[in-house]
Order: structure tokens, then C-alpha cells, then sequence
């Protein structure tokens, strides 16, 4: 047998050292790591002051380990290779591929942060932590199994220690304490209290009446604290761009949103401006911004007005309250990281670091189980008047989450029509994408934060021409049909000679008109794959109708309804889909006033999976040329000229008209036989 070649006392002594500085770099990294975990897993507070202390020493003592860890791992490899100790070099090469991965792993998501396609990396990282000390004890175990003449008397745990490593210990234990208690002692940078100090609770016990938010701790709000979206992008800039693209974004800005909140704080006073914040602009809402005195979102320069609904106006939404909307949702804002609202560029970047590497605090707080289903929407896209503010009554108007909940599309009902599967609101309106973020799901896909809807009048002012694609992508999916019915003839002759009587019960009657006959054409307008009704949201300044036109071979005109006109309205006498709201005196409110609206004179709207049936009556002149060509176009706009005119003023033009659907048909002509009378 070969003996053991003899232990340089040089090398020896700088492993010792490295394995002192490798030992409490280690053990503090373990300790800080097992008790974030294990106050996560026991469910204390989840944004706490210590324990995000404890991330940061965490993360730093893992670098260290992770510069730490080669230095030592040469020296040791190089002597226990020639003790040809086989079952302690085996351990401790398992070992050291574990300490390897730990250190990679933990590596990885500090500097790119836990990204929630590779959640499963940092779960592995966890449990690689827990195996790591029972194969460190085991592979110490293993170094004492040899002859003691041939073990390393001095590689017990004891001499892993010294009086600077315990020391050391000691210090940074002491200094995760004394930091917690020196930051918990700080005034907190947010004062949630009402922006304009003489706050009027002018509609009840709420201060938020009319509007139907609430917030989940306290009466108000910091406004900073809501309206912070430009802090979000640091880290989710693409979602963040699309956003900024958005009807959310831009809720406050909207000139004709302006125009009408306006309006409203003149008539009823700033206190009233509450019924439309709640939904348009709810950082002045929840800040106790709209009293007299106050300023609402529609006052440019706001904080209110640049973010309209931002990230944190739908992230930070806990419940609904009720699904009748009128802003029905309860907010609970985010626990504070650390440094949060603190000024400086460091502390920001102290902050978003934290955020970055245990977003598990961050994720559960803006994305609540509300986030994921349609009673979000319900919460802004139901509306109703109370009649606190009409002086009236209770009554319903907005009713996109009802009208889906009745659809075959919320699975809820009765289906009308096949369809593979339940959708919600987001289905269409926030669908996932491929995207860069970290949010992004194992396939890369992204929610889509544009949100496309019907207002593509609002890309346009902008001058969004990507937004105003992905509106127009939106409203031209085939979601709408209209089909032209051909007119069957029941006293057509199909044949003068004899027929075998098996083949009557086979009737396809021709199709034509009679030269000076009055022609019937009847039309169906089919809502197939949207959500809710058509048109939905507002539908008294939507402006929705059919273009139906018919001509001859040689393009004379025969008939004309929804016809635009020189001043760009459409024929009166169109088929509208809209509704026309009337106030207690039953005059027409055109200008959106809502808190005058008492019900409705009118409302021709096409609930999902439904069909409307519409019926033309015209003259087929003798000097037309057959055949004759119908043409049926179902048309929208977002703003009826007469609103528009008076809400957009300088800003109106002419607004982008959107056909969503087509049909044409062609149908002969004949001359009536002339009819002969018996005897002549």
C-alpha cells in the first residue's frame, strides 16, 4: 500500500483561512435565506422591514460566497485528490456541484431578477439550500470514517470557526437588527390624508359618493402611492409602452372626457365630478382631491390627468364591492418595499432591486384572483345613475358586463351557438402576445396592455397610427355579419311542361323583381363573436348604422339609406344602433350630461349571439337596367357629429369611419308577363 503523501503546513494553513471566510460567508447566506423562507411559508408580514433587510444580506453574502467558493474549492480539490480518499472525494464532489448550482442559481436572479417564466429555477435554489447542509454534514462524516492516522485531524466543524468568524457573526446579526429598527423609525415619505384640507363628504358617510370606491385601510390616500405608473416601467417597458397607448392611459386626457367632466363640476359642483373619477381618474378620486377647492383629472398637469387609470388604477383592485360598477371596486395599495417614495436615484434603484429579486410580496399584491376574471371590468364598464344625481331615480345605462354575462360567451346561459370555450373580457380586449418582460409565461407571451377597443377616434387625436391598427384589427375580426336575404318568389312558374310529382318537395324559388313592382328586401345584422351587446359603452354618442344602397347594371341609383351627408350626419332616416337617453322633462340628452338622464326614448342594440332583421321597401322603376346590385354595409364611428362637434370643438374632424361588415347581391330583373284574359 502506497502511503499518504504528508500535509504541507503552508497550503494547509491557507485552506484553513479560505475555508474560515467560505464557512461564514456560507452560514449567514443559509441563515438569511432559510428565514425568509420560513416566514414566508409561517405567513408573517409580508412586507416587512426586517425581512427585506434580510434579502439584501442574503444577496450579498451570496456574492461573496459565489467569489468566495472557486478560491477554495483549488485549494481543497488539489490536497484531497492526493489523499485518494475515494468516498469523501465522492461526497464532496456532489457537494460541490450542489454549492455550484446554488451559487448559479442564485447568481442568475440577482442579476436578472426572478422572472416568472423560470419561477421554477428560483424554486429549485430553495430547495438546493435545504440539501445543501445534510450533504455538508455527511461529507464531513466521511472524512472520519478512514484509520484516524490517515484522517485530517484538523477538517472538524470546530476549526471551521474562529473568534473573528463568530465575531463577525455576531456584527452582521446585530446589524440586521439595528437597520430594521433604524428604518422602522423613519416618517414614512407618504401622508395619506385628503389633498384639499376642507374635505366635503357631500353624498353620504362615503367620501367617495357617488362613486362606489372604497379603500380597503383608511379614507384616503397619498396620491403617489396610485399614481406611479412611470416607476413600473423600469422594469415592465414594453408593458408599460402599450399601455401608454391605451384608453387607460389616455381616460383623463380624453378631450371629449374633458369636455363633459367639465360640464359637470360646472353644473353640480367639483363634489359631483366623484360619479366619473371613480372610473377616469381615480388618483384624484382616492386622494380627496375632488371637493371644492380641489382640481379633477380633467385639469391638465395633474398628476390625476397624466395617469389617467394607470397601472396600480386596476393592480391594486383587492374586490368589487358590487358588480353594478360606478368605479365598484375596494383598493388595497401595495405594502412598501423599502425606500419606497424615498428621492434619489440610489433609493429607487434599492427598491426596484428588491422588487427584482423576491417579487413574490409585489406579485400578490397587484395581481389578486380579481385580476384574472371579468368582475374587474364589471367594476368600471356597468354604470347606472342613482338618483342622487339625476334628482329622479335609479337607472341603469352601461351594461357591457351583464350583456356578457348573458352571452354565450360567459358560460353561464344557454349557449345559442357552438363555441369551443368560456371567455372573459380579456380574451379579446387583453389577449396575451409574444413580449419581453419579466411577467412573461414559459411561452413568452405577455398580456397585452393595449387593450383595443371601439375607439379608434381616440388613436386618431393622438396620432397613435399602432394603436389605431390594433382598434381597427379589433373591429374588422368578422366579429359582425350583415347578410342580404334574396327575395324567393312564391309565384314564380319554374316549369310549364310536366314535372315528376317526387321531384315538388324540391323548391328553390328563383330570385328577381318585376319592373314597376315595389320591391321588400329584408337584411339581418348578426352579432356573432363579440362579448356583449352591439354597440356597447356608450351608446348614446356611438354612432353605429346600415349603409344599404341599391343600383342598376348601368350604376343609376335606385334606392339609398345611411347615406352620409354633406356635413358628414348620416340619413335620419338610417337604421341607427344606438340609444337616445331623455331627461325628467323628456328632452333628447345629447351632450352626455348623465346625472340628467331619467331613461330611454330609444335603444336598438344586438345582444351577443342575437340577430337583427332589418326590412326595405322600394320602387324597381321601368327604366331600370337588370340586373340590380344591393350593397349592405354595417358602419361605425365612435362620436356622432353633433357630440362631437360640441365636445372635441377646435379638435373636431372628420372622424375615421370603421365598416365592420359587408354583403352584396345581385337579383334579375323581368318584365311582368301581361295578363290575358279569357275570350280575348
Amino acid at each position: 500500500m502506497s502511503e499518504t503523501p504528508p500535509l504541507d503546513p503552508t497550503r494547509l494553513a491557507l485552506e484553513r483561512r479560505a475555508l474560515h471566510t467560505l464557512t461564514l460567508v456560507t452560514l449567514i447566506a443559509a441563515l438569511s435565506g432559510f428565514a425568509t423562507h420560513l416566514s414566508e411559508t409561517l405567513g408573517s408580514d409580508a412586507g416587512g422591514v426586517w425581512r427585506q433587510i434580510t434579502y439584501l444580506l442574503h444577496t450579498l453574502f451570496g456574492v461573496a460566497l459565489v467569489l468566495a467558493l472557486p478560491l477554495y474549492l483549488l485549494r481543497h480539490i488539489r490536497r484531497v485528490l492526493s489523499r485518494r480518499r475515494l468516498i469523501a472525494i465522492g461526497t464532496g464532489l456532489v457537494l460541490t456541484l450542489s454549492t455550484l448550482w446554488l451559487a448559479g442559481s442564485g447568481l442568475q436572479v440577482t442579476l436578472f431578477g426572478q422572472q416568472e417564466a423560470l419561477r421554477g429555477l428560483y424554486q429549485w435554489h430553495i430547495v438546493g439550500g435545504y440539501l445543501l447542509a445534510p450533504l455538508l454534514v455527511l461529507h464531513l462524516l466521511f472524512h472520519r470514517l478512514p484509520p484516524m492516522d490517515q484522517r485530517s485531524p484538523w477538517l472538524t466543524l470546530p476549526w471551521a470557526f474562529n473568534r473573528v468568524s463568530l465575531l463577525a457573526l455576531l456584527g452582521v446579526l446585530l446589524f440586521g437588527y439595528g437597520a430594521t429598527r433604524l428604518y422602522e423609525a423613519q416618517p414614512s415619505p407618504f401622508v395619506d390624508a385628503p389633498q384639499v384640507a376642507d374635505y366635503q363628504y357631500s353624498y353620504g358617510d362615503s367620501p367617495f359618493y357617488p362613486s362606489q370606491a372604497r379603500l380597503a385601510k383608511g379614507e384616503f390616500i397619498d396620491p403617489r402611492r396610485l399614481g406611479n405608473s412611470q416607476e413600473c416601467a423600469t422594469c415592465h417597458a414594453d408593458i408599460y409602452r402599450q399601455w401608454q397607448a391605451s384608453v387607460h392611459a389616455l381616460a383623463a386626457k380624453d378631450p371629449a372626457y374633458v369636455t363633459n367632466v367639465n360640464l359637470l363640476e360646472k353644473s353640480r359642483g367639483t363634489d359631483a365630478t366623484r360619479y366619473c373619477e371613480g372610473c377616469h381618474a381615480p388618483v384624484a378620486l382616492l386622494s380627496g382631491e375632488l371637493t371644492p377647492g380641489g382640481k379633477h383629472g380633467g385639469v391638465p398637469g395633474t398628476l390625476a390627468n397624466r395617469e389617467g387609470v394607470g397601472c396600480l388604477g386596476c393592480h391594486a383592485i383587492r374586490g368589487a364591492v358590487h358588480l353594478n360598477g360606478v368605479g365598484s371596486y375596494e383598493v388595497a395599495t401595495p405594502s412598501a418595499y423599502l425606500f419606497e417614495g424615498w428621492p434619489g436615484r440610489t433609493a429607487q434603484l434599492l427598491r426596484n432591486f428588491l422588487i427584482s429579486i423576491h417579487p413574490q410580496e409585489h406579485r400578490a399584491e397587484v395581481s389578486y384572483p380579481i385580476s384574472r376574471s371579468a368582475e374587474l371590468c364589471a367594476t368600471c364598464h356597468e354604470q347606472y345613475m342613482a338618483p342622487e344625481m339625476n334628482h329622479w331615480g335609479w337607472v341603469k345605462m352601461q351594461n357591457d358586463y351583464s350583456s356578457w354575462l348573458a352571452s354565450p360567451f360567459s358560460g353561464l346561459n344557454e349557449s345559442r351557438f357552438s363555441h369551443p370555450q368560456r371567455q372573459d373580457c380579456k380574451a379579446c380586449h387583453m389577449p396575451t402576445r409574444p413580449g419581453s418582460d419579466p411577467s412573461a409565461n414559459a411561452a413568452g407571451q405577455v398580456v397585452d396592455h393595449r387593450a383595443p377597443g371601439a375607439n379608434r377616434l381616440l388613436a386618431t387625436l393622438s396620432g397613435d397610427a399602432e394603436q389605431e391598427a390594433a382598434v381597427l384589427r379589433m373591429l374588422q375580426q368578422d366579429k359582425l355579419r350583415i347578410a342580404i336575404d334574396r327575395p324567393l318568389r312564391q309565384d314564380a312558374n319554374r316549369s310549364g311542361q310536366f314535372v315528376d310529382e317526387q321531384l315538388r318537395s324540391a323548391h328553390d324559388t328563383p330570385s328577381y323583381f318585376y319592373l314597376g313592382e315595389e320591391a321588400t328586401i329584408q337584411l339581418s345584422v348578426s352579432n356573432n363573436l363579440v362579448g356583449h351587446n352591439f354597440p356597447g359603452g356608450t351608446t348614446d354618442i356611438n354612432e353605429a348604422w346600415v349603409d344599404f344602397r341599391v343600383q342598376d347594371a348601368e350604376g343609376r341609383r335606385l334606392f339609398r339609406s345611411g347615406e352620409l351627408e354633406v356635413d358628414g350626419r348620416v340619413d335620419p332616416a338610417a337604421v341607427f344602433y344606438r340609444s337616445i337617453p331623455v331627461d325628467r322633462q323628456g328632452r333628447a340628452v345629447w351632450r352626455h350630461d348623465l346625472f340628467r338622464v331619467t331613461g330611454d326614448m330609444e335603444k336598438r342594440v344586438i345582444p351577443s349571439g342575437g340577430s337583427d332583421v332589418v326590412e326595405y321597401h322600394f320602387p324597381i322603376p321601368y327604366w331600370a337596367k337588370s340586373p340590380i346590385t344591393l350593397h349592405a354595409t354595417l358602419r361605425y364611428r365612435k362620436l356622432n357629429p353633433r357630440y362631437a362637434a360640441w365636445a372635441l370643438g377646435e379638435l373636431d374632424h372628420e372622424q375615421p369611419i370603421t365598416d365592420l361588415a359587408e354583403d352584396h347581391s345581385v337579383i334579375p330583373l323581368r318584365e311582368r308577363a301581361p295578363v290575358v284574359t279569357p275570350g280575348q
